[in-house]
């Protein structure tokens, strides 16, 4: 197996384990390499000595997807997979990744210490190391660069950078309203609550047939009857708002679909030139 572990150049390497004393309170860490497929971890206290380690058998990770050691402002002895768009892997939702990146890189905080990717196909794996690092049984590649997407592109063949189609589904996710979507759903439900309703009970003979069904049908119509959202909300309002909600909401997924592919029919192209 291929081993590249790769550090930036404006977090220095440092040759000696003394100096892994944080004097100016900056992290440390410490990368040792023990075999083809595994690695150690280590990050110390602002004296200098060690605050915890992880070892990491890259063997255990699933290929093709970016993997990372997270340390803000401490360090998490577990490594999630990468879900979001650019220099930060949290194990949350994107919205709220989004939201915990931009926090980040406003302070100039590195959220997470140790990054890697097992490139599909091959055991080739790609590490990255974030603060000031001692190396031990590897030596580091120190690039321009602290974007591991960048780093990969530049470095593994075939890597697909997943920020364009991840930030375009997180736009538009924003662009949408859970509450508003849900409001919707929920004036749309009792629409056709309402209808089934009178339906229902507008048929003796179907009546019967929905009673043998559904048992409890005197008990949900009871339920759900006085709990209408007309009850609080004029029926005209409520169409209103599914019309103009749903709209938009459509809209902005046509939108989606069309830049998707067109995301996609680039990838397909830049795909053909290589082969040629």
């Amino acid at each position: 197996m291929s081993m590249q572990v790769f550090i930036d150049y404006t977090d220095p390497v440092v040759t000696d384990k003394k100096e892994l004393e944080v004097r100016d309170k900056r992290p440390r860490l410490a990368f040792i390499r023990k075999s083809d497929t595994e690695f150690r971890v280590e990050t110390f206290h602002v004296d200098g000595e060690p605050r915890a380690a992880y070892d990491i058998d890259i063997s255990k990770y699933a290929k093709g997807e970016i993997h990372s050691l997270q340390g803000y402002n401490t360090f998490l002895p577990y490594i999630p997979e990468d879900r979001v768009s650019m220099d930060i892997f949290l194990d949350m939702g994107q919205v709220a990744a989004a939201k915990e990146e931009v926090h980040c890189l406003h302070l100039n905080h590195k959220p997470n210490s140790v990054v890697f990717y097992i490139a599909p196909g091959t055991d080739d794996v790609y590490v990255y190391c974030r603060h000031i690092t001692y190396f031990e049984g590897i030596e580091p590649i120190v690039v321009d660069s602290n974007n591991f997407h960048v780093i990969l592109q530049a470095h593994c063949p075939n890597y697909e950078d997943p920020r364009p189609m991840n930030t375009l589904r997180l736009r538009t996710l924003l662009a949408l309203d859970p509450n508003e979507s849900l409001a919707c759903i929920e004036s749309q439900l009792d629409f056709v609550t309402a209808m089934l309703l009178a339906v229902v009970d507008g048929d003796p003979e179907l009546k019967l047939r929905v009673l043998e069904k559904v048992g409890e049908y005197a008990n949900f119509k009871d339920a759900v009857e006085p709990n209408l959202l007309f009850t609080v909300k004029e029926p005209s309002k409520c169409l209103d708002e599914i019309r103009t909600l749903k709209a938009f909401a459509r809209q902005k997924q046509r939108e989606y679909y069309a830049a998707r592919a067109a995301l996609l029919a680039a990838k397909e192209a830049a795909h053909v030139g290589t082969d040629e």
